[in-house]
């Protein structure tokens, strides 16, 4: 879809509804679709749901994923809660898929101008799971960046707390020049997983 159409950085009701019918009226949307919304700043949106609304115009079965962070003000978490609990009541929604990014094991995870820490963030992480996890709609993923401040023996004990929990643990090395693992201790970190946890290949770039 042209870069023009979403310039300002804002997603209106008006361009998703062109989108979607455009691609109903070129056969190449079904009723199975799954629709991702990526950042955090997703859950910034005044009213989530009139994107929702537009989406059920076009497929029977909606699908929805997020992918977040949850370096938000209390408030704007507080909101998230609400939401996902009129998505679990909403007949429409077949399965909501939630990808939240944890990274157990290190602090460099924060917003330091909201005054969030890594703590939080995993606090909430860990609420989600307690709260909509149980639902058959529900699947959360809780993502690791490994990374050169990644404690390893936090990040086992850490698996090992939430392994049993309705969630899925995700990790992969973080890509980045200031942050990135050595290749040693990456190595060290998967051995000492895949000989405590099952562990399977989800993106198989990462194995490189």
């Amino acid at each position: 879809y042209p870069y023009t159409s979403f310039s300002d950085g804002y997603l209106t009701e008006e361009m998703l509804d062109s989108f979607l019918k455009e691609l109903k009226e070129k056969e190449l949307l079904s009723d199975n679709v799954l629709f991702k919304f990526t950042g955090g700043s997703c859950f910034l949106y005044d009213d989530l749901y009139k994107l929702f609304n537009v989406i059920k115009k076009y497929t029977k079965n909606v699908n929805l994923r997020f992918h977040a962070d949850l370096m938000y003000p209390e408030n704007v978490y507080q909101n998230v809660l609400q939401l996902f609990d009129k998505l679990n009541n909403d007949m429409d929604i077949c399965s909501v898929k939630m990808y939240i990014t944890t990274d157990y094991g290190s602090d460099t995870r924060y917003a330091k101008h909201i005054n969030i820490t890594s703590q939080d963030i995993i606090r909430r992480a860990e609420e989600i799971v307690s709260l909509f996890g149980c639902y058959q709609k529900f699947q959360i993923e809780l993502k690791t960046n490994i990374n050169f401040y990644t404690d390893e023996k936090i990040l086992i004990s850490s698996f090992e707390k939430m392994v049993d929990k309705n969630c899925w643990l995700v990790y992969n090395p973080v890509r980045h020049k200031q942050y990135s693992p050595s290749v040693n201790q990456l190595q060290n970190i998967i051995n000492l997983l895949d000989n405590i946890f099952e562990t399977k290949i989800v993106y198989k770039r990462e194995k490189i």
